[in-house]
């Protein structure tokens, strides 16, 4: 074997040397990769401490406290929204009450014809007349903010405590009747005038003077 042939065959051994050095590394090295990309994977996935996983994924929203009023209870809202609402209250239907002129109008329409009358020499209220008491009653039922005045008077016959004695009577007979018809007493007080107020003062004897009147005022 000549010397050329010598260089020739150290020449490929060395070439295959240096070909074999260099399958080997590379192969180590993309073991290595490997190896580096799964330690990262698990590092994100399963060896991050619990308490980072946690905040990063539970982190509180912050959260705002209202008191609002709702009619009379007053109750707590959060929000976690910087807004501000306004509910109404509760609102109640409006409620118009009759006045006193119109309730004392009623009643002066219900007399104005028909009189409050009483068989005679006595105290009892005639059929026709308890008819009108019983319109009255309706008319005032339920308005239980009024003062109910029943005002008996007399004609001027005969002596006038006697007249102050039967208007009084009378008066009293007639609040009684309205209690009867479900009018509260404590609501209604009966006054006797006798013939201290007449209507009709040319005829002190006049029949219009005997009469009884119902006037309402604010209690």
């Amino acid at each position: 074997m000549n010397s050329k042939m010598v260089i020739i065959a150290g020449l490929i051994a060395s070439l295959l040397l240096i070909f074999l050095c260099i399958f080997f590394n590379a192969q180590r090295y993309y073991k290595e990769l490997a190896l580096g990309t799964t330690n990262t994977s698990l590092i994100s996935t399963s060896t991050l401490p619990l308490e980072t996983i946690e905040t990063t994924i539970t982190k509180p929203i912050e959260t705002k406290e209202e008191n609002i009023e709702i009619g009379s209870i007053t109750t707590v809202v959060s929000s976690d929204i910087n807004q501000s609402f306004t509910v109404p209250k509760e609102t109640k239907p409006l409620v118009i009450k009759e006045t006193l002129e119109v309730v004392q109008e009623e009643i002066n329409t219900l007399l104005k014809h028909r009189q409050i009358n009483f068989k005679k020499n006595s105290g009892h209220i005639t059929l026709e007349s308890q008819k009108v008491l019983d319109e009255v009653a309706t008319a005032l039922a339920g308005k239980d903010d009024v003062l109910i005045e029943v005002q008996g008077h007399t004609d001027a016959g005969g002596k006038a405590k006697v007249n102050r004695s039967i208007s009084q009577m009378r008066a009293n007979k007639v609040k009684v009747y309205l209690i009867k018809k479900g009018l509260k007493g404590e609501h209604i007080r009966a006054k006797g005038f006798g013939e201290t107020k007449p209507l009709s003062t040319v005829d002190p004897k006049n029949i219009l003077n005997r009469r009884v009147e119902i006037y309402v005022t604010r209690r």
